[in-house]
């Protein structure tokens, strides 16, 4: 039985293609051109609710049109009038002679499927960010007016299916852009949905009922291999395997950003089978297939579902038949695999932490730097990791692989260039400067008491009178991008009223700490030369992420990303306290909690001493087995989110691997 996809949708509108043509012709000689679409579009959106539908209706189709041929002669008749030069390029070989000859042909499809990732982009922006209506009224700095603040809905729901069904045939389009352009459209609605649901409600996991059956049965074509025919392209075979891509895509990008909502929202038998057929395709031969099922795959460990949790020796097996693949960017994925499951789930590693630690000391010398930096993250989460059992366990096999590991991390050892010439430059500089002098070779100390250090040093002058004062590093992700934390822990010896055991013998600490984002949210490996061990340490983790713009099967929609906004003044202010609660207060067998709460502002240390009321609350948390007398203040992977207020609204930013060193 073939692939079921859905009819292929009516042709878009000769004013929808004439309105892309001008969105899409960039020509300086011609700004004015380009400006009025803007406007058009604006106006089209903004009008009224069934303009707004219209577009988005038509937007869907024209993404959805694989050949101009099938454009009644009078739409493509007010295209060409539109702009003669631009339809030329896009469907003039469609009214021309056949005779002309299929290069014409080959061309033209190239800059229409450009069209068409546009319509793609405009729908997407249209559908997840709706504009307001434009006569709304506002004050006189421009904010809208308390009650008028509805934005614009699609008119009924046989609109949201109409495009709902267009979507899906463009995942079974053999180009890649449409590919990823219907991919994107797909997730991010679903993504932002449950936020407005008077505007998306026919887009939330819950609502969109077929979603998750449709994808699944294109996995489960992608994972047996069979033929058939689809809305595209009948009769040919690849369909399938096309279809299979673009739906794995979309699952990776829904188990990225919403895993729990995803796995708790979608019909349950669907999601249940999901699980076998990512398995299945894992045997596909179609590198694609195989990499989207893996990062799937990948993105379940943590929330770690029944029918994964069912499966997880199926999963162990896929890692494991994977593990020599010929392609780097699945065997980064292997790696990525058994370092989530080393940090979320370690109990399912122990039984095999013999032959995956061999494997991953072996990939720590892989040839391709990427595979390598991948590995070395095993060696430092693992490092991270609390004392419990199974870690214990597995404590003496790693243990056992040190006299070989160390030597191949410094074997591997890469400087970046910029790094390279820094270090040269110094030398230089040293040689300019003749002999070295005493205080040049005199060893430095820290003069912060670190965890660990001499108690007795007679040239240490703190603040604290004669508290313990502790440097403060760590790092972390949330969806904000990738950040580093730094500050001071200095210790309140009457206990500063914040719990904990209370008393001399087990004082809290007072925090201060900076936040400082040093990139995007985690990307995949762009080629770097990065140190592939002793570079690890700066690492940002690179999980849950996008292609990157050079990918050629990633997404076409990072253009529409906004410029990265600079912090001024001081940056990312925390403020807060450390207690521990040991099993004894929580009525838990051995356990110990590690927590820091407190505020944030942007406005630096003053904001939060001065006006604490207008600012927002965060906690790190760590758990582990112990008991009154363990080590505190302790090092290690922390789960933390914190609030931020948007006009009244708070909203929880949950981050992740955040570790504390």
């Amino acid at each position: 039985m073939p692939l079921q996809l859905p009819p292929p949708p009516p042709p878009p509108s000769g004013s929808v293609l004439a309105l892309l043509a001008a969105l899409s012709n960039h020509d300086p000689t011609n700004r004015d051109t380009h400006a009025l679409a803007l406007r058009a579009r604006d106006d089209a959106l903004s009008g009224s609710p069934a303009g707004y539908t219209d577009l988005c209706a038509n937007l869907s189709r024209a993404l959805a049109c694989h050949d101009p041929r099938t454009v009644p002669r009078e739409d493509l008749r007010r295209f060409h009038d539109s702009d003669p030069a631009m339809f030329a390029r896009c469907a003039g070989w469609a009214v021309a002679d056949p005779a002309d000859g299929a290069d014409e042909a080959s061309g033209g499809m190239a800059h229409w499927n450009a069209l068409r990732q546009l319509a793609g982009l405009l729908l997407k922006n249209a559908l997840v960010s709706p504009p307001l209506p434009r006569d709304v009224p506002t004050d006189r700095l421009g904010r809208v007016l308390p009650g008028h603040a509805r934005r614009m809905a699609l008119d009924g729901p046989g609109a949201a299916a109409e495009i709902q069904r267009a979507l899906y045939t463009c995942l079974a389009s053999s180009e890649v852009g449409i590919r990823n352009a219907a991919s994107s459209c797909i997730s991010s609605c679903c993504v932002v949905a449950d936020g407005h649901p008077e505007t998306m409600a026919a887009f939330s996991v819950s609502n969109w009922a077929d979603l998750v059956p449709f994808l699944l049965q294109c996995v489960q074509f992608g994972a047996g291999g069979g033929g058939g025919g689809g809305a595209e392209a009948p009769g040919d075979g690849r369909v399938e395997e096309q279809a299979a891509i673009g739906s794995l895509q979309t699952l990776r990008k829904l188990l990225e950003d919403i895993p729990h909502r995803l796995i708790n929202e979608s019909p349950g038998t669907s999601f249940h089978d999901l699980v076998p057929a990512l398995l299945a395709c894992l045997t596909s031969r179609t590198e694609p297939i195989r990499r989207e099922a893996l990062s799937c795959l990948n993105c379940l460990v943590e929330p770690m579902p029944g029918s994964l949790a069912s499966n997880v020796d199926g999963y162990l097996a896929g890692l494991s038949g994977l593990a020599g693949d010929p392609s780097p960017r699945i065997r980064c994925l292997v790696c990525r695999g058994i370092v989530t499951l080393l940090g979320d789930r370690p109990e399912y590693l122990q039984p095999h932490v013999g032959p995956v630690s061999e494997f991953m000391l072996k990939s720590t010398a892989d040839a391709d730097p990427d595979v390598a930096l991948e590995a070395c993250e095993f060696w430092l989460t693992f490092a991270s990791l609390g004392d419990e059992e199974e870690v214990m366990y597995m404590m003496e096999t790693v243990l056992g692989l040190l006299p070989r590991l160390i030597p191949r991390l410094l074997e591997n050892m890469v400087y970046p260039p910029e790094r390279i010439e820094e270090l040269l430059e110094s030398n230089r500089q040293d040689e300019r400067d003749g002999a070295e002098r005493a205080q040049d070779l005199r060893p430095v100390f820290h003069k912060s008491k670190m965890k660990g250090g001499d108690d007795d040093s007679d040239d240490e002058s703190d603040d604290g009178g004669g508290r313990d004062v502790y440097d403060v590093r760590g790092k972390g992700t949330n969806e904000f991008g990738v950040f580093e934390l730094f500050g001071t822990a200095t210790e309140e010896k009457d206990g500063g009223g914040g719990g904990g055991e209370g008393g001399e013998d087990a004082p809290s600490y007072r925090v201060e700490l900076r936040k400082r984002y040093v990139g995007p949210p985690p990307a995949p490996p762009a080629g770097s030369a990065s140190a592939a061990a002793s570079g690890a340490d700066g690492k940002k983790k690179k999980d849950k992420k996008r292609k990157s713009p050079g990918d050629p099967d990633g997404d076409a929609s990072g253009d529409d990303l906004p410029p990265p906004t600079s912090l001024d003044g001081e940056g990312v202010c925390l403020s807060g306290r450390l207690v521990r609660h040991t099993s004894e207060e929580l009525s838990l067998d051995h356990e110990v909690v590690h927590r820091i709460t407190g505020l944030w502002a942007m406005g630096g240390p003053a904001k939060i001493e001065d006006d604490p009321g207008s600012c927002e609350r965060f906690e790190y948390e760590h758990k582990c087995s112990g008991n009154s007398n363990s080590s505190f203040p302790l090092s290690g992977r922390y789960l933390g989110h914190f609030y931020v207020n948007d006009h009244g609204t708070k909203t929880k930013i949950a981050e992740r691997d955040v570790t504390f060193r």
